[in-house]
């Protein structure tokens, strides 16, 4: 679950308790619109990949969690529009349109590609980093 100042939950909705919580920096006060999840097997649990899109901001970020730890860790960040100026603080920029940035993501269900749509409809897919081996 996400809120409106960058952070996001991990959340046992059967017994009304936050497990975890996470303020991802680049997000800092930036309202969470759309994350994807998927889940995989990994040795003898289970691994969830997480991608998260904030409101106005051209960065994915890639959270993990393991189910038997209930800890999220951060991954990867993707940018998505690398060629707009003053990333960080697009506010800044005269005459920036959000048209480029990220609007809705979603993971494969094997965790092997990721798509990522923009505001004015351009789908990108992009191959995810392999998974990490525990060895």
């Amino acid at each position: 679950m996400g809120d409106k100042f960058g952070q996001i939950h991990l959340v046992d909705v059967s017994r009304k308790l936050v497990l975890d919580k996470m303020e991802i920096s680049r997000f800092k006060g930036r309202r969470i619109i759309n994350i994807s999840s998927a889940t995989i097997e990994w040795i003898d649990t289970k691994l969830t990949y997480v991608a998260v899109v904030a409101r106005g901001f051209p960065v994915v970020s890639i959270v993990c969690f393991k189910h038997n730890e209930n800890k999220l860790y951060s991954f990867y960040s993707l940018n998505t529009a690398p060629t707009l100026e003053n990333s960080d603080a697009l506010e800044q920029n005269e005459g920036q349109t959000y048209l480029e940035l990220p609007a809705e993501t979603k993971l494969s269900l094997d965790c092997e590609f990721m798509s990522i749509i923009s505001f004015d409809g351009a789908v990108k897919v992009i191959r995810m980093p392999e998974i990490i081996d525990p060895m």
